[in-house]
């Protein structure tokens, strides 16, 4: 019966002591941090913390308190029970001891693991943060410990009758006596206390000599992130560097690895309040709550921190790859955003306000202004610095579409009103500018670009992903491109993301253009490819195309040279089939069009380009070159700008055809020292008599000298190998090779390499040596 009872009470006590125990874990804590969380992050507990009442609290009111309840309680129900008097000082002794032992042996511990390297972790001692701090060893700093030592190993030593006999004072015998055995019971339960810790975490502080635990670096982690929030809060207030430059001073001690994982954790956990419900923000949050200087402080601060960011980082080499970067990048653009937004005022944040608020913050001023820039999507400069592949641009791109501006920019194109606000127009600018140099970074990565399947910023290569107002950055960008090979590869990329009229457009841009030559005016086969490539129903001729080539020349830095009412007249004649004299009076008579730019224009937007146009109706005494200088030498000119031309059909038909129709003057075989020029025409021949006479009249110029010692191995003009003008030629030939100081194999051989770049009628290796066999004999001849 004795033992029946005895375990039926043992029950009923384990399942009174498994109940309480979990309605303390499951109601009581959750509604206790539930309401410690809430008074915490209030302003009343913001107040305490500020004027350091909650420490007070802590460190003095509480024990206190506690010391003189226990020992009250002592006193009226003598719950402590110690032994006999006689062995107070031996128990005190004792006690003495143990705590002596421990302490030595901790000494002896932390000692020894200070000398592990291990023991180090963002500059920390794992054993001393962990140990000395979190498992209570600093109590033995603390002056109630020390007091209550003291008082423990003095009280039995005294006389107590004689002592207190002289002091009247209620209750002298009980009090004395009870806070002692209070006091000696504290002291005794910390000593435990302290000895179950050291036991459960001795296995811990060990294994760091072979590894280090990750729940300890978390706990470090945690630590260190809770002091720099308290840096960045004291920096705030105060409106100083403080929080950057004792975080880069630590990191400086630390290695690369190490610098790069503490910073971010510590700026993910200072500045990422946005994750958190909004009871329950940070200190960053709530801090921005308390004052209603909120938006004349707190988002200048947040940017101007965020810039020295990104300059310390580069001064203390700090090893971020792209991608930590671009976090802190969204780290600065959330801070300043829920700064602006924790006034309560802005809860669309696409409304004009928050917009005014945040250029301002971006373009340093507190007004805003057409002639002010804004930053809002320019990198900074670490960033682009990062840069080394096409994936790291998408990367940023990618990144880009997902702040808060872009969402402006993307509503500010479906509401097309960037003109009602300046900061309107100052937001879409910015990216504007973003864009713009985007396109810089991905002509450095084109061959990436062009074999990917996908891209973010320009979409697929069947599907064109690029709206109206990005269609115009990419058609302002290739207009100020400089032309070079790899640029003119990646203009044929950007051109195939365009539409039909912004590629006729920057073809006619290209063509007319009449400032100093940029090259592109000379890439005619290129422009052909840029409109045959994307087969489409549009025509240049379509009205809707032929006024937006208008408005978008008419808007160009050759707009007020190049009227509207030529870009009509050349749309609406480059598709007849039949030249007639009015069109070559036009090209004649304008200043900024010649023939050879309308017969460009014309193969370019052509389609059946195969079918070239004769003049077999033409009547050029109509046409009337004569009062227009050179202008029927000048297209001739102008097919050997461009000598890949002469080896397309259309252009060396129509050559043909106009070289019958025309004539050479006096002065251009006397003025003229491009050979060429003559090289080029087909139909040309000067007869003997012909030579002559210009040989009397010294108007032998170098171009048609140069021309006939390349026909010299025709039988045609045997006459300069004999005769009378043998030695007036050879003369005149050996002056030209000696003026070019250059042996007769190496003259002939350069002008017969510039004469098959433009002619189809390449000379031969024979011909060329059967040419340089007759110069020497020549020379030979004359000395």
């Amino acid at each position: 019966m004795e033992v029946t009872k005895l375990i039926k009470e043992n029950i009923q006590i384990f399942f009174t002591v498994a109940l309480s125990f979990f309605f303390i874990h499951i109601f009581i804590i959750p509604v206790y941090r539930r309401l410690r969380n809430k008074f915490i992050y209030t302003n009343f507990w913001n107040f305490l913390t500020e004027t350091n009442i909650s420490r007070m609290i802590t460190n003095v009111v509480l024990p206190v308190v506690l010391l003189a309840s226990f020992t009250a309680v002592q006193q009226k129900y003598n719950l402590i029970q110690l032994g006999n008097k006689d062995n107070y000082i031996a128990l005190v002794i004792s006690i003495l001891t143990m705590y002596g032992i421990l302490y030595t042996f901790l000494q002896f511990t932390i000692g020894y693991a200070l000398q592990n390297k291990n023991d180090k972790y963002w500059g920390r001692s794992i054993t001393k943060d962990f140990f000395l701090k979190r498992l209570g060893f600093e109590i033995f700093k603390s002056s109630y410990f020390k007091l209550l030592l003291l008082y423990a190993v003095i009280f039995p030593t005294i006389n107590k009758n004689n002592m207190l006999g002289k002091l009247n004072f209620p209750f002298r015998n009980s009090i004395p006596q009870a806070f002692w055995e209070v006091s000696v019971s504290v002291i005794y339960i910390l000593y435990a206390y302290l000895f179950l810790q050291s036991l459960s975490s001795m296995k811990m502080l060990f294994s760091i000599q072979e590894r280090r635990d990750a729940g300890l670096e978390r706990k470090i982690e945690g630590a260190v992130a809770e002091e720099y929030k308290r840096n960045f809060n004291y920096s705030y207030k105060k409106n100083r560097n403080y929080f950057l430059n004792t975080l880069f001073e630590e990191l400086e001690l630390l290695d690369q690895k190490e610098q790069a994982k503490m910073l971010m954790y510590i700026l993910e956990e200072t500045f990422s309040f946005e994750t958190f419900p909004k009871h329950q923000r940070g200190g960053l949050f709530k801090l921005f709550k308390q004052d209603g200087h909120l938006f004349r402080h707190a988002p200048f601060y947040l940017d101007n921190l965020f810039n020295s960011l990104y300059e310390k980082i580069e001064e203390y080499n700090i090893q971020l790859n792209l991608r930590e970067l671009l976090d802190i990048y969204r780290l600065h653009d959330n801070a300043i955003n829920s700064s602006l937004r924790s006034s309560n005022k802005h809860d669309n944040l696409l409304n004009g306000d928050f917009i005014d608020e945040l250029i301002t913050v971006y373009s340093r001023k507190n007004s805003l202004s057409y002639n002010e820039d804004c930053t809002y999507f320019k990198l900074p400069s670490i960033i682009e610095k990062r840069i080394s592949s096409y994936k790291d641009i998408e990367e940023i791109h990618s990144h880009t579409i997902k702040r808060q501006g872009f969402k402006f920019v993307l509503e500010a194109y479906k509401l097309n009103s960037l003109e009602h606000k300046n900061s309107q127009y100052m937001m879409v600018k910015s990216y504007y500018q973003y864009f713009y140099n985007m396109l810089d970074y991905y002509g450095n990565f084109l061959s990436d670009l062009k074999y990917n399947h996908y891209s973010g910023f320009f979409g697929t290569f069947q599907k064109n992903m690029m709206n109206e107002q990005e269609s115009e950055i990419i058609y302002d960008y290739l207009i100020n491109m400089e032309f070079t090979e790899h640029n003119k590869d990646y203009a044929a990329f950007l051109t195939s993301k365009l539409d039909f009229k912004y590629r006729a457009s920057f073809i006619f841009y290209n063509i007319l253009y009449t400032g100093p030559s940029r090259k592109w005016e000379k890439e005619i086969l290129f422009f052909k490819y840029t409109i045959i490539r994307n087969r489409i129903d549009e025509s240049v001729r379509d009205e809707y195309i032929l006024e937006f080539v208008c408005n978008k020349i008419k808007d160009s830095n050759i707009g007020r040279r190049i009227d509207s009412n030529l870009i009509v007249w050349i749309i609406k004649n480059i598709t007849i089939s039949q030249l007639n004299e009015e069109i070559l009076k036009r090209c004649i008579s304008e200043k900024h069009l010649s023939y050879a730019q309308f017969l460009k224009l014309k193969y370019i937007f052509t389609e059946n380009h195969y079918c070239s146009s004769d003049f077999y109706d033409v009547d050029f005494d109509i046409v009337n070159f004569t009062s227009h200088s050179d202008s029927e030498i000048d297209f001739l000119k102008d097919m050997l700008q461009t000598p890949k031309l002469l080896n397309e059909q259309f252009f060396s038909q129509h050559l043909f055809y106009y070289c019958r129709k025309i004539s050479y003057r006096t002065e251009h075989f006397h003025f003229e020292n491009n050979f060429r020029l003559f090289l080029i025409n087909r139909s040309f021949q000067l007869s003997e008599n012909q030579f002559i006479g210009l040989l009397n009249n010294r108007y032998l110029g170098k171009g048609i000298i140069e021309f006939l010692i390349l026909q010299l191995d025709k039988p045609k003009y045997k006459y300069l190998t004999e005769g009378v003008a043998y030695k007036t030629f050879s003369t005149e030939v050996r002056k030209i090779i000696m003026r070019a100081n250059m042996s007769v194999n190496s003259y002939i051989n350069d002008l017969v390499s510039q004469a098959n770049e433009y002619s189809d009628e390449n000379i031969s290796d024979v011909e060329e040596s059967e040419i340089v066999q007759i110069i020497e004999k020549m020379i030979k001849t004359t000395k």
